[in-house]
């Protein structure tokens, strides 16, 4: 029961805290950013908390080194290209 409720509190605060201007949305086991093209969507499941609190830091702190953000930013600017 302590588990729940500790997985309800990191939840609560990644939705408030989060910068990354991709992230929609999150779980108690998975992260939801926006997919590389348009109404599209990318979801992360993870296996433990330990793993969703290591992303879920890029998607407060440093977005901008996140392997997503990049390769989101890098598809739309493609996109534009064409």
């Amino acid at each position: 029961m302590g588990e729940k409720v500790k997985v309800e509190k990191i939840k609560q605060l990644r939705s408030v805290e989060v910068a990354c201007p991709m992230f929609h949305r999150s779980t108690a086991t998975a992260i939801y950013c926006e997919g590389l093209y348009q109404a599209s969507s990318i979801v992360q499941h993870f296996g433990n908390m330990k793993e969703m609190k290591l992303q879920s830091y890029f998607c407060k702190e440093k977005y901008q080194n996140c392997e997503l953000y990049r390769a989101i930013m890098e598809a739309r600017f493609a996109e534009e290209e064409d």
